[in-house]
């Protein structure tokens, strides 16, 4: 029995990798990264939609909001509108519908990318109610009610004319106890 070293001339086996085994292991690394690249590249998409939801849920609940902040009652029927958030144009599409309740209406809103009107991110679903009588809706454009322009008042405040005779102090008679 000859070893290779032996035999004169003969090379001695190096050990290493060959051609075949470092074509397969990049072969395999090639595999990994591509797969880990589309994981990525997914999660970046599903942070995009949800970003995009997000933001045409708080289109349509600011719509909701003006549409309840309105002082008349909302007219039943479709209606579609514009809007501009994050630097995104916005196509807006209101419904409102009668309810069984007489003095109450459901109003569903649809927003989609001002391009893709078709397709909706977001229906959100609401309701806005009229009183019942008891007093009529603020006008919230007008500003707010009072003769005086404070709130809750009828521009006749009789506190306030006590509070100024008293230096800002506490009327001593409005508890009975003058010490």
């Amino acid at each position: 029995m000859t070893r290779h070293s032996d035999v004169p001339g003969a090379r001695t086996r190096i050990a290493g990798f060959t051609l075949i085994e470092v074509l397969v292991a990049v072969a395999i690394v090639a595999l990994g990264l591509s797969g880990i690249l589309a994981t990525i590249n997914g999660m970046v998409g599903s942070s995009a939609y949800l970003r995009d939801k997000t933001l045409a849920n708080w289109v349509a609940q600011n719509h909701i909001t003006e549409l309840r902040l309105q002082p008349e009652w909302p007219d039943l029927g479709k209606s579609t509108d514009e809007a501009e958030m994050a630097g995104q144009a916005w196509h807006i599409e209101t419904e409102v519908i009668e309810t069984p309740v007489e003095k109450l209406r459901r109003i569903n809103v649809s927003v989609s990318f001002e391009d893709s009107k078709d397709s909706p991110l977001v229906t959100v679903a609401a309701f806005v109610g009229q009183s019942f009588g008891l007093t009529p809706r603020p006008d919230w454009r007008a500003g707010i009610s009072g003769v005086d322009g404070r709130f809750g008042t009828d521009g006749d405040d009789d506190s306030a004319d006590e509070k100024d005779q008293n230096d800002g102090t506490r009327n001593p008679d409005s508890d009975g106890d003058e010490s």
